[in-house]
């Protein structure tokens, strides 16, 4: 399900690190802007994966699959979860 929430971090980590995405980067340090799930509003946290020394978010609602994961950093993470986040506020408008 590429750009569901479902794949891995490669698949919502574009362009966070290559500096092209100006907008995107200046929410990623701001707490205020809140980390919330795409598809059910929950606040979901960005967490990291002792097993694999990677991030992950992953929204506390069971009955929710939107999960990102395989992130280098906390903040490409938030970056990739707040992109979610706007790509499926799209598709529903």
């Amino acid at each position: 399900m590429g750009g569901s929430g479902s794949g891995s971090g490669s698949g919502f980590d574009a362009g966070a690190g290559s500096g092209s995405d100006s907008h995107a980067n200046e929410y990623a340090g701001d707490i205020r802007w809140g980390w919330c799930c795409p598809r059910c509003e929950r606040d979901v946290s960005v967490t990291r994966d002792p097993r694999s020394e990677t991030f992950v978010w992953a929204c506390p609602d069971e009955e929710c699959p939107a999960v990102g994961f395989g992130f280098q950093s906390r903040r490409r993470a938030r970056i990739a979860l707040r992109e979610y986040r706007e790509r499926y506020q799209q598709i529903y408008r």
